[in-house]
């Protein structure tokens, strides 16, 4: 119970971290608030949570088990681990109907980071001023099991991979654009950290492609 109370606490700081709401789902579990654990557990799957191994073999979760929820969050964090790209916008802007075009705000997580926990609170801004936000997924962190990713060729995170991130970049606005009516002249990139060092250097590498790039925290040589 006290373990529980300190983890809502950090998720009052922290109120898109996977690692949180999954703590909370074993606490919880382990409590026997098994609804509690559900869905605490399909909140961290949400914001990007990604190895269904694991989560099968924590004992913290064996209670959980046989409830009839848990076979389909363990389809849902194989699709998490196997996804590359999150894309979201409201129905309304969908190009299988007449829709007015929207900007489009590439979200780039940063290092160990993953792209449904960093694009959680951009679809939040996306919905209050009708943007599209797209955010791919780097390569993943070899040395780290869950939820990390990166820009980098390597374990170094000052080593950018500047050729794969711009490929997912451009396969992020051709999915955008071949999904939602998407305002060409307004995509925007947003980084954080590793994922701002990349969309300094996206924007410098082609300025007339983007609209600017909103930068966090941003590590540049």
């Amino acid at each position: 119970d006290t373990a529980i109370k300190y983890a809502r606490n950090v998720l009052e700081l922290a109120p898109y971290d996977a690692g949180a709401y999954y703590n909370l789902a074993c606490s919880a579990a382990l409590a026997g608030r098994n609804d509690e654990a559900l869905d605490a557990l399909a909140r961290s799957i949400e914001l990007g949570w990604d190895d269904p191994d694991w989560m099968r073999q924590d004992t913290d979760l064996t209670g959980l088990h046989g409830a009839p929820r848990w076979a389909e969050l363990v389809k849902q964090v194989e699709a998490c681990r196997a996804e590359s790209l999150v894309l979201f916008a409201a129905a309304d802007l969908s190009t299988a109907q007449p829709a007015p075009t929207a900007p489009l705000i590439v979200a780039l997580h940063g290092f160990g980071g993953n792209a449904r926990e960093f694009s959680a609170p951009w679809i939040d801004v996306a919905q209050a001023h009708h943007a599209v936000p797209a955010a791919p997924r780097g390569t993943k962190v070899a040395e780290r099991r869950q939820m990390a990713y990166a820009w980098s060729a390597g374990a170094d995170p000052r080593h950018l991979d500047i050729e794969a991130a711009e490929a997912a970049v451009d396969a992020a606005i051709a999915a955008a654009t071949e999904k939602y009516s998407i305002d060409k002249q307004k995509i925007v990139l947003a980084g954080f950290s590793q994922g701002a060092a990349v969309a300094l250097k996206l924007l410098a590498r082609n300025p007339e492609r983007y609209a600017g790039a909103i930068t966090m925290a941003a590590s540049y040589d």
